[in-house]
Formats: C-alpha cells, sequence, structure tokens
C-alpha cells in the first residue's frame, strides 16, 4: 500500500514513516520542516520505498505523480504549539483547516482514503472525566490564542466528515490526546520534553497552576499503531475516534516521576498560567474514552507512560541536551 504523510518529518510522523516502511510499504513523507525535521527520517532515508519531498503542501502542485487510486493520505501536518499558536492565531487558523481542504479535494479527485489528526482540546474544559466523541463541544472565547488552533482543527473535521457524506470518500478523523516520546522536544510548550530537559539540567521544574490538572499520556509507538489499525478497518471510516492513553495522572505527579527518574535536584516550582494558555485559565482534565475505538479496531494502548518518560529520558541524555539537538524540534 502507498502512504503519504503530510507532517513525515515531525514527531508522529517520522514515527509513523519509520513503522510503515518497515512493514512493506510505500511512503512519500512531506514536511516543510518548520517544525519537523528530515534528520527524524534518518533510519529510512535511503530506503527504496522512502521519498522525502522537503516542501510545503501548499507548494507542491504535481500531485499526479505522487497520488493514484487507494493512495493512503495521513494528514499530521499542522501550526501546533500553545506559544506558536498564540504567537500567531490568524496563521494557524488559516494553515490548519485550508491544508485539509486542499487534501480532501485531491483525495476525492485520486479515490484516495484520508486520516485526519485532529486534536483533543476541542473538547475544551469538559466537566466529564472521560471525552467521548460524541460529547458537546466546550470552545473557549475567541480572545484566546488557543482558540484558533481549535478551531482550525473542528472546520477541518466538518469538512472530512462531510466529504464523506456527500463524496463517499473514506475518512477517519483522530483526536489525539498527549502523544510522548522521543524525537519530541520542547519548544512550544509540550509538557512531557519540558520536563524532562528541565530536570536533567537540574533547573527548575515548572507547572502552570497548582498542578492538580491531570493529563493522560500515550506513546508515540501505541498511537502511529493505532493510526494504522484504524485506517486497516473499514468499520473505522466515517468515524471520529479518540487515540490516547489509559490512565489519568495530575501534572504534579508526573513533574514527580520525572524527577525521580532523572535523578535530578531540581525544584519543583509552580506558576501562574500566562496568558497564551487559554487567556490565563488551563484545560483542568482530559481524558479520553477508547471504548469506540476498541470496539471498532480492537486497538489498546499498551505502553505504560513511565517507558515514555524513560525513552524521552534516554533519547536526549545521547543527544547530550546541546544547543544543536535543540534545533531538531518537531511536532
Amino acid at each position: 500500500m502507498k502512504f503519504v504523510i503530510t507532517g513525515g518529518a515531525g514527531f508522529i510522523g517520522s514515527h509513523l514513516s519509520e513503522k510503515l516502511v518497515f512493514r512493506g510499504h510505500q511512503v512519500i513523507a512531506i514536511d516543510n520542516e518548520s517544525t519537523g525535521c528530515a534528520q527524524n527520517l534518518s533510519a529510512i532515508m535511503p530506503h527504496p520505498a522512502f521519498t522525502y519531498i522537503h516542501d510545503d503542501i501548499s507548494a507542491v502542485n504535481y500531485w499526479e505523480q505522487i497520488l493514484s487510486e487507494n493512495t493512503v493520505i495521513v494528514h499530521l501536518a499542522a501550526t501546533v504549539g500553545v506559544n506558536r499558536v498564540a504567537e500567531n492565531p490568524l496563521e494557524t487558523l488559516y494553515n490548519n483547516y485550508t491544508s485539509t481542504v486542499s487534501l480532501l479535494n485531491l483525495a476525492a479527485r485520486y479515490a484516495c482514503k484520508f486520516f485526519f489528526a485532529s486534536t483533543s482540546e476541542v473538547y475544551g474544559d469538559s466537566d466529564r472525566a472521560f471525552s467521548t466523541e460524541s460529547d458537546s463541544l466546550v470552545i473557549n472565547g475567541t480572545h484566546c490564542g488557543r482558540t484558533s488552533y481549535v478551531l482550525g482543527k473542528l472546520l477541518s473535521e466538518h469538512y472530512c466528515l462531510n466529504y464523506h457524506q456527500t463524496h463517499s470518500l473514506p475518512v477517519i478523523v483522530g483526536r489525539f490526546f498527549n502523544v510522548v516520546g522521543p524525537r519530541q522536544l520542547d519548544r512550544y510548550g509540550m509538557v512531557a520534553p519540558t520536563f524532562v530537559k528541565q530536570a536533567l539540567k537540574n533547573e527548575p521544574i515548572t507547572i502552570y497552576g497548582d498542578g492538580t490538572q491531570t493529563r493522560n499520556f500515550c506513546d508515540v509507538n501505541d498511537i502511529t499503531e493505532a493510526i494504522i489499525k484504524s485506517i486497516d478497518t473499514k468499520a473505522a471510516y466515517g468515524k471520529i475516534l479518540n487515540f490516547g492513553g489509559k490512565d489519568n495522572i495530575t501534572i504534579h505527579s508526573f513533574a514527580q516521576y520525572v524527577k525521580l527518574a532523572t535523578h535530578s535536584a531540581s525544584p519543583i516550582v509552580f506558576l501562574p498560567f500566562p496568558k497564551e494558555r487559554s487567556n490565563g485559565r488551563d484545560i483542568y482534565h482530559r481524558s479520553p474514552s477508547l471504548a469506540r475505538i476498541e470496539n471498532i479496531t480492537g486497538w489498546k494502548p499498551i505502553t505504560p507512560w513511565q517507558d515514555s518518560v524513560k525513552a524521552i529520558i534516554s533519547s536526549l541524555k545521547h543527544a547530550q541536551i546541546d544547543t544543536s539537538f535543540e534545533q531538531r524540534v518537531i511536532v
């Protein structure tokens, strides 16, 4: 099978590209390297079944050479990260939905399958312990910087589902919760690599708020497995599916584990929420119900979040946490 992966040099995209190539599939990865890096693909760059295109997807104009019937388009490319989104809300909104519409048009023209990576942030600050795909959504006021990211993803979801309904396009919408693992770094506000990097340097581990807010972490290897399994499952098309881990943990407990696992002398400090985090607030609980994806595909996450943290620690230690490594930032 042939896969075209946008954002293919990013955190999730590079892991997915590797897995697919090593399983015998043809993969074309496209990335403008705004947050990805070709070095993430070094293990498969020489492979005859792999092609890398360093370009923005909006600039690619030779799709007839890339797409063919039954090609799978996995759309991961997006403007991401709390800080970057807050700094560029208009760019974020525009980029995140117009790219989806363009790719959906191409998918319809070339009879491709389509997987769209959405986000758990569309659920907003819900009072539910677990978010289900049929829940009503809570959107923060439009004055909040992160709202542009959420609205771009929601518009994309609506386009995806309408293309499925009106054009019978085989589309899957995956709402990703916190994905963690090697190649994810701290730039743009990702919590796991931020804590690990601070701990390895014996710098203060900085928590916004009181640390009682809960998150759910899923290893990138489990997430890429879920993507592949859903694409292979006919019943998944036309559906919104949650992709996430199985355990909830407070941010304070997560920071304590990172400190313990790194044998760090870092103090844990608490800071007020900055304005870019939903105007001084944060989503308090974020955890997925995985009943739908399990019932449809049989997929379950298997990697303990502690193992994911250890993998991040190992990768950052191997890189010696120098400034050159800091340039290898991915989604």
